[in-house]
């Protein structure tokens, strides 16, 4: 191989020929999760148990190739649940705050994630009920205690009893000797 300058002039030959090549960084892809709530995108949902929740993640792209796998962990405990497409669907059928996450990888194996917010209502849970004193003389001043929780976070306002027929709140006097069953707590929130 013989070299020419600008002028037009030939140089001496060379038998090496040396190229440098460059490849370019691969690109990170772009993880984009949303929930399809009617006509609308959203990034969180409330909703009661059981809540079905449809995930939209065609926002997501890959600059300079494809993404190849869409791995989606539904209560954000670091283990994928699910591996599918942009458009899936699962139901949460118990009450509490979820944070579904979505994890994209390209074609070279970077990725990149997103997170939307899920938070399913329930009823009230009970986490204590007691009743002072569980027995006594004809009249009985009896004291019931119960603790609940809420689980949309309005509050729980009022705690509703019905002892045998006869209803009544936390406060009660029984005149009668006698067996008397709680049959039911019924329980109203600020909603």
């Amino acid at each position: 191989m013989r070299p020419v300058d600008e002028d037009g002039e030939e140089g001496p030959y060379s038998d090496v020929v040396t190229f440098t090549t460059y490849q370019q960084p691969n690109e990170y892809p772009t993880a984009e999760l949303k929930i399809i709530d009617g006509e609308n995108l959203v990034d969180e949902i409330t909703g009661d148990e059981p809540l079905g929740v449809h995930f939209n993640a065609t926002g997501s792209a890959d600059s300079d190739g494809y993404i190849n796998q869409y791995l989606y962990d539904w209560n954000d405990d670091g283990i994928v649940d699910f591996n599918g497409g942009p458009l899936v669907n699962h139901q949460y059928s118990l009450a509490g705050r979820y944070t579904a996450t979505l994890i994209v990888k390209d074609d070279d194996g970077a990725e990149d994630r997103d997170s939307v917010s899920v938070t399913v209502t329930g009823p009230p849970v009970i986490h204590e009920f007691t009743v002072t004193p569980t027995s006594g003389e004809a009249p009985v001043e009896a004291t019931f205690f119960v603790r609940a929780e809420d689980t949309d976070d309005n509050g729980v306002t009022e705690v509703y009893f019905d002892f045998d027929g006869a209803e009544g709140y936390i406060f009660v006097v029984y005149a009668n000797a006698g067996d008397i069953r709680c049959r039911g707590l019924d329980f109203f929130d600020r909603d």
